[in-house]
């Protein structure tokens, strides 16, 4: 019984969430004081939802706040959507949340899982993380476009038939030959790693996709929205669904548990995504021929052509700055040709008895290369006022990463008891938080500033790591959780409306694109570095009285703290004109 109580205590946290939330909405349809039946609901659940569900219909009081109205429509109505869409709209969102569920249940473990079976180290571990998730933001650069030549539902087949591939590679890798780096074992999860990669890379844009072509102009709102809300949702069931299961079977039994919930999702997209419902659902939009040819058309404007014209005004409209930034890639190639070719045996012996130093020339240093070939490319093609702005916020998405980079190891090695033996509910508890806190926050928010909210939000979310240097306990671990994601929901939705706000005319997709490159290059940094970090302060097979947590978040803090300091000291230089956005 002990094992379920992470379960019953997840699944009160959703029924209370239900029942408030069912509440307030039932009372806004009926005209009642929605505010007041909130406060209710917070108290007695269940009691105000059946009150408010037999209670009759009143005439709408003028006092209620407007915005309150706004927030509870907006955290319901995605539910509310998903009972009256088509059966092809149904089932992308079904797979949806099953895969969200599975992809977010994978990562949280994953690391812990090259340490505990693959014997690995913290930093190997960490490394083969980054390569999961920086692996699918190139993969979905790549094979985004699978869906616009094979169709939605060959797509989601593939991609989930590689991902069920992946998952049970990963599930059986630790009985395969030899484990320790590079040996069968580690061999085997890296081609799971892999097969996750390209099922992802095809499986993401795929539902994106899906959701624009099965719905129109008036419904294109609620499909994005039905999916952000079943994604969050997805994110937070591994956190009551893995630990009784890991309890009992460890964790290459929770991967077998995601392998089958991937078949799931292949029946799922097989038997509600049929060639019928497609059509149905398409015949229901009214869609024709001539709005199809008329997308065709733009994507085809909008494409690589478009892209490369830029590159080339750019360019030339800066020339001196960029040939100066070309010729100083190829110095840095001929280093990183010196280093692994040539000197890579007296680089290891001359460093080996120094860990930092063996940790910085021990990695390859062509991958460093490739990520700053690649900022050298968007500031060739940017302005340098975008260029900073998109870099300047790497230091705060460092978190991001740490939710899966650190946070299960941070929870299940330095904590003893409740948290240590179900840290996945604590690892995921943010999604359920975001989808709460997003839209209260928007709405609160949404006549402030943009750029004075991305200063705020950066400092609420960086701040509340330096609670964790307090110490590890409970009070210090959900003051940062809930204090990081009231910090990112201030933030995060303003961030693509500022990078459209900074545009120049005619760009505005270019720079939206290219907007999301440094949450690539954190999850490669953060990957780089994290292991040793939990190696030197928070080590596997260590007393929590003997470890030196602090110090890490500590460390961690400063990092994050750089971003709202960094946005706040440009603040003029940043908003210095805006006459011409796309």
């Amino acid at each position: 019984m002990n094992d379920l109580t992470i379960v019953f205590i997840g699944l009160g946290v959703i029924l209370y969430f239900f029942f408030v939330l069912g509440t307030v909405r039932l009372a806004i349809q009926k005209g009642q004081n929605g505010l007041l039946w909130f406060l209710v609901s917070l108290v007695l659940p269940p009691v105000a939802y059946l009150i408010v569900l037999t209670s009759g219909k009143k005439e709408k009081t003028e006092t209620q706040p407007a915005f309150f109205e706004n927030i509870i429509m907006e955290l319901t109505q995605p539910f509310i959507d998903l009972s009256n869409t088509s059966r092809a709209l149904l089932g992308v969102n079904i797979s949806y949340v099953l895969e969200g569920l599975t992809y977010f249940g994978v990562l949280g473990l994953l690391a812990i899982f090259f340490n505990q079976y693959i014997g690995l180290d913290d930093i190997e571990a960490g490394r083969m993380v980054g390569i999961l998730t920086a692996g699918i933001t190139i993969a979905m650069l790549f094979l985004g476009a699978t869906v616009d030549w094979i169709g939605l539902r060959k797509s989601l087949l593939i991609a989930l038939s590689l991902m069920l591939v992946g998952r049970i590679l990963l599930a059986v890798s630790p009985d395969v030959g030899v484990s320790g780096l590079w040996g069968s074992s580690h061999l085997f999860a890296m081609l799971g790693i892999f097969g996750i990669i390209l099922g992802y890379g095809i499986y993401q844009p795929a539902c994106y996709a899906g959701v624009k072509q099965l719905t129109n102009e008036k419904t294109s709102a609620m499909g994005y929205a039905m999916l952000y809300a079943l994604m969050n949702l997805g994110g937070f069931l591994p956190g009551i669904i893995s630990p009784p299961v890991r309890k009992s079977f460890e964790i290459t039994g929770v991967f077998w548990v995601y392998a089958v919930l991937t078949v799931v999702g292949i029946g799922v997209v097989y038997f509600l995504i049929t060639k019928k419902a497609m059509q149905k659902a398409m015949s229901d939009l009214n869609q024709n021929e001539e709005s199809k040819n008329v997308e065709q058309e733009s994507k085809e404007e909008k494409g690589f052509k478009l892209f490369v014209r830029a590159f080339k005004k750019q360019f030339n409209e800066k020339k001196q700055s960029s040939i100066t930034a070309i010729i100083i890639f190829i110095f840095l190639l001929l280093v990183v040709i010196v280093k692994e070719f040539f000197a890579a045996s007296f680089i290891s012996n001359s460093f080996n008895d120094n860990v930092i130093l063996s940790s910085l020339f021990g990695f390859n240093w062509f991958i460093a290369l490739a990520l700053i070939g690649l900022s050298i490319l968007i500031y060739i093609i940017t302005d340098l006022r975008f260029f900073y702005f998109v870099f300047i916020l790497i230091f705060v998405q460092t978190l991001f990463a740490h939710n899966w980079l650190t946070i299960p190891q941070y929870t299940s090695r330095a904590f003893e008891g409740f948290i240590s033996d179900n840290f996945e509910f604590f690892v995921n508890l943010n999604p359920i938080l975001i989808f709460i806190l997003t839209p209260m926050i928007t709405a609160l928010t949404s006549k402030k500033d943009t750029y004075n909210m991305m200063i705020i939000g950066t400092a609420v979310m960086a701040s509340p790591t330096f609670i964790l240097v307090l110490g590890p306990n409970f009070n210090t671990l959900i003051a940062y959780i809930i204090i990081m994601t009231i910090g990112e929901a201030m933030w995060q939705p303003r961030f693509l409306q500022w990078v459209a706000e900074i545009a120049p005319k005619n760009m505005t997709g270019i720079y939206m694109g290219i907007g999301q490159f440094p949450w690539f290059l954190t999850k490669v940094i953060t990957s780089l570095y994290s292991g040793w970090f939990l190696m030197n302060f928070c080590p596997i097979d260590t007393l929590p009285s003997e470890m030196n947590t602090e110090t890490m978040w500590l460390i961690y803090g400063f990092i994050a703290i750089i971003s709202p300091i960094g946005l706040l000291v440009a603040k003029k230089w940043m908003k210095k004109g805006f006459k011409t956005k796309a």
